[in-house]
């Protein structure tokens, strides 16, 4: 009786310490979002023509978004020109503790590719509560990953008690601090 009892035991342990965090039942799909991804599972924000800032333009008005849809801004975007010493280019700020973004070793925003797939627990997330530059060129130099770069994604993590999120940000940006904002998606996560 106790093997009987011992060999309906052990496979349910192995296989309940096998399902993850999130609970049997939950596919790697429902835990991941591709970048560029449109499909029926996600929230669009719904662009049909990107918002293009240019450096003549005013910036002193930021892009905030509130990817998540509950009446508080997310992100903002930025891009800024320092008439006084010349310096300029384009931040992203998370606006709290709850949005972070997928970021490299050095802490910079990744510009992901269409295609590229990221999940809550396989990425590097960082930036919550702060500015993070895209791109800045000063006195002659450029740092950042993003200048130059034609529709790439930022990674989104949202993270609010029990409810997780995952979103991308669609961008293009030239000359430092002129970018197009083409879009974003929200996809809850179970």
């Amino acid at each position: 009786m106790y093997k009987k009892i011992f060999f309906l035991i052990v496979p349910a342990i192995v296989f309940s310490s096998c399902s993850g965090d999130d609970g049997p039942g939950i596919t790697q799909e429902q835990r991941e979002l591709e970048m560029g991804y449109e499909g029926s599972d996600v929230y669009s924000f719904g662009l049909n023509a990107p918002l293009s800032v240019n450096r003549d333009d005013n910036h002193s008005t930021p892009l905030e978004l509130d990817i998540n849809v509950d009446g508080e801004n997310d992100v903002e975007i930025r891009a800024y020109e320092e008439t006084f010493n010349g310096r300029k280019g384009l931040t992203l700020e998370s606006l709290n503790a709850t949005t972070t973004f997928s970021v490299d070793g050095n802490g910079d925003i990744l510009p992901l590719e269409a295609g590229t797939k990221v999940t809550i627990d396989t990425e590097t997330w960082g930036g919550a509560n702060s500015i993070l530059p895209l791109a800045v060129y000063d006195n002659g130099t450029t740092t950042g990953l993003w200048n130059g770069l034609t529709s790439r994604y930022v990674a989104v993590k949202i993270e609010i008690d029990n409810n997780r999120f995952l979103a991308w940000i669609e961008l293009s940006v030239s000359d430092y601090d002129n970018y197009s904002f083409h879009n974003f998606v929200l996809k809850s996560v179970p």
